[in-house]
């Protein structure tokens, strides 16, 4: 489930960009100005490491995670029981992403913002040393109490 997950986030992003380069093309051949409309899509690129704190921290990637509990899970909890990480979780669990889009600015800003520190925890095991340098100076950037030891 988390590789499922991990996998579909990072390739949603790389799409995003393709999809980016792809209007500034348009707009750079066809001598067209920017137009706000293509503005809002755009993304900044920035370290993988980074796109996955920030879609695990606005619930993105628990949506992603649910998608795979309707479509996967009973079929791999039949054939691996002991996968205890993606058998034992429920839709129920997991943050929902939809919901916490229609919060007012505000209370969504607090949510995320709150959110970031508990799941840098979990994220961190996952990344590459140089990968984690960079997200835990993020991270104290934006206020968390970092581990005390190295993950």
């Amino acid at each position: 489930m988390e590789e499922f997950a991990r996998k579909t986030e990072l390739g949603e992003y790389q799409s995003i960009l393709g999809r980016n380069q792809l209007m500034s093309k348009c707009v750079e051949g066809w001598k067209m100005k920017s137009e706000p409309l293509m503005k809002s899509y755009l993304v900044e690129p920035k370290p993988l490491a980074e796109i996955l704190w920030e879609t695990e921290s606005n619930c993105h990637t628990d949506s992603i995670r649910k998608r795979w509990i309707d479509q996967y899970q009973k079929i791999r909890c039949a054939k691996h029981p002991k996968d205890t990480m993606s058998c034992k979780v429920k839709k129920i669990d997991l943050c929902d992403f939809s919901e916490v889009q229609r919060m007012p600015s505000i209370l969504k800003n607090m949510f995320i913002s709150e959110r970031e520190c508990r799941v840098l925890p979990k994220l961190l095991p996952t990344l590459s040393s140089e990968e984690k340098k960079a997200l835990m100076a993020a991270a104290q950037e934006k206020g968390c109490a970092l581990p005390h030891k190295e993950l």
